[in-house]
């Protein structure tokens, strides 16, 4: 709060105060927070999110302005697939030994399913088990796309054995399609969405002079905009998230900041409203703040209720008082003051609305003085 507080600036108008976030209010300082470490890690994978997203050295205005706009455009990318790696794997090693279990004939099953979640060094160590040093190398120290178009020609080749041709197993195949940047709905049938995503963000294809999160990410929400439902086309129906998986990631607060962020930076789609009401308060409050111009007066005003309710459960009533000033309320304002009437007027708050919550306040001692306790009800 303090730091929201340093970056904030309050105008009074017509003796309402107005606070307003600094643009270049940086996020990464709640990173290097004592007590950030102490917070659960679905809460500090949000917080580093929004610092990769939407820290203002990288956005798209100053990327577009200094001479090292690829490389801060190359270096959001890293981090991000860093972030997405270590949100995902949490479920990779349930998932590897399930895989071997359902598929025991095909050995290059978990080393595909080790890929989905970002798990290279796992992958590697799996190739090798198979004596497949090649495949290995190219897991560990990823080639250009070409040239790992080249090496699935040569595997090819060599697979033909008088004028037959040896298939390459299914995971095997998919594992060198992803390795030659085919990201496309035949690689990600049946997998989970944060799993297809991973696939289209670590091995997507970009060209020279592309903002790669741009390409990767806008090239995932195509490939996965629609679901085909139509029966008598089962093989169209196939290729694409199954509904379950398509309803999970629709649900995800997490790729619901990524698709708004990616939509309005890059597609200047002005979103007023953007599913994140199942991200902690504090966080969510942070978040809208930043983008108040841009959002719905309701969306806002529903996360700075929660957040000022939360804060004031924990007996930090000034800190919930200047969070309600965002949303310029003289209703948020005055319930807060009407529990706490003796906080410092430190934001030039009306003396209109101070009497007011006084006397809401006087009321409520009346109400529980004139109710009798259960002592006395018995």
């Amino acid at each position: 709060m303090a730091l929201v507080k340093n970056d904030t600036t309050i105008q009074v108008l017509q003796h309402v105060p107005y606070p307003t976030l600094a643009s270049h209010a940086s996020w990464t300082p709640y990173l290097k927070l004592t007590e950030f470490s102490q917070l659960a890690h679905y809460e500090q994978q949000g917080w580093r999110l929004c610092t990769i997203l939407f820290e203002p050295c990288r956005t798209l205005t100053n990327k577009s302005t200094t001479t090292s706009s690829s490389a801060l455009a190359h270096q959001q990318a890293m981090d991000f697939k860093q972030w997405l790696i270590q949100t995902v794997s949490t479920h990779a090693d349930t998932a590897i030994q399930t895989c071997k279990k359902t598929e025991p004939k095909d050995p290059y099953a978990p080393i595909f399913t080790a890929m989905t979640f970002g798990r290279i060094q796992e992958a590697t160590t799996m190739a090798m088990q198979q004596d497949d040093y090649t495949l290995a190398l190219f897991l560990s120290s990823p080639l250009s796309p070409n040239n790992a178009l080249k090496q699935r020609v040569n595997i090819e080749s060599k697979n033909t054995k008088d004028g037959k041709k040896k298939k390459m197993s299914v995971y095997q195949a998919k594992i060198w399609q992803a390795l030659c940047g085919e990201t496309d709905l035949t690689l990600i049938h049946g997998l989970d969405w944060k799993q297809a995503l991973v696939l289209y963000i670590l091995y997507g294809k970009t060209r020279s002079g592309e903002d790669p999160l741009d390409t990767l990410i806008g090239r995932y929400i195509k490939d996965t905009k629609y679901i085909k439902n139509d029966d008598n086309n089962k093989n169209e129906k196939e290729l694409t998230l199954s509904i379950t998986s398509r309803k999970e990631r629709d649900a995800s607060p997490w790729y619901n900041a990524i698709q708004w962020w990616w939509q309005r930076t890059y597609n200047n789609q002005k979103l007023d409203t953007v599913h994140i009401t199942a991200w902690p308060s504090r966080l969510a409050w942070r978040f809208v703040i930043s983008f108040r111009d841009e959002l719905s007066t309701t969306m806002i005003t529903d996360i700075m209720r929660r957040w000022c309710t939360d804060l004031q459960a924990i007996g930090l009533s000034e800190w919930a008082l200047f969070s309600s000033l965002f949303t310029s309320s003289k209703e948020m304002v005055v319930s807060i003051l009407s529990r706490s009437p003796f906080i410092a007027n430190e934001y030039n708050i009306p003396v209109s609305w101070i009497k007011e919550a006084e006397e809401a306040w006087q009321k409520s001692l009346t109400f529980k003085k004139d109710t009798p306790s259960i002592a006395q009800s018995l």
